[in-house]
């Protein structure tokens, strides 16, 4: 399978995210939400959660 029939399948938000019990979000493949992984609405949310300071803009302006 290519990358690009295989990322952003199957797309959840932060609340989902933050359901999944300790295992599911160890082995959660986060190439599912998108090309770059860390580029994603579910990592920049995570991250907007854990750094109120962060801005998506400014990461990818610097990449």
């Amino acid at each position: 399978m290519k990358l690009t029939e295989y990322s952003g399948i199957n797309k959840i938000t932060l609340d989902d995210f933050l359901s999944l019990d300790e295992e599911q979000t160890i082995r959660f493949d986060f190439l599912t939400q998108g090309k770059e992984a860390d580029c994603t609405e579910l990592t920049n949310s995570i991250y907007h959660k854990l750094f109120p300071w962060f801005d998506e803009k400014i990461m990818r302006a610097i990449r």
